[in-house]
């Protein structure tokens, strides 16, 4: 008779150990699976910022491209490169 009771509390130490490891066990995933999307929201932040960004590079490129194809890009740029004067303006040259 005693044995039996040994057996069944032993059973139950058993039990309540295993089920002890197996909350053990859920609770570290859980941790890690947390600290996992922590880092996947941040990054995607990250990554959100930086599309921002780009996508305000693209429309201040998209609106260079625009102007260099006005006439005044093309008069500014052939007055400073090649020192185009229009008929009737006054060249000078000043001393470097």
């Amino acid at each position: 008779m005693a044995s039996k009771v040994r057996i069944r509390s032993l059973r139950r130490v058993i039990i309540v150990c295993g089920v002890f490891a197996l909350l053990c066990y859920f609770a570290i995933s859980m941790g890690v699976s947390y600290n996992n999307y922590r880092a996947l929201a941040s990054e995607k932040a990250n990554l959100e910022q930086q599309t921002q960004a780009l996508q305000q590079a693209q429309e201040q490129l998209k609106k260079d491209v625009d102007y260099t194809k006005t006439e005044q890009f093309v008069e500014e740029t052939a007055r400073s490169v090649f020192g185009w004067v229009k008929p009737g303006d006054i060249r000078y040259i000043g001393e470097e």
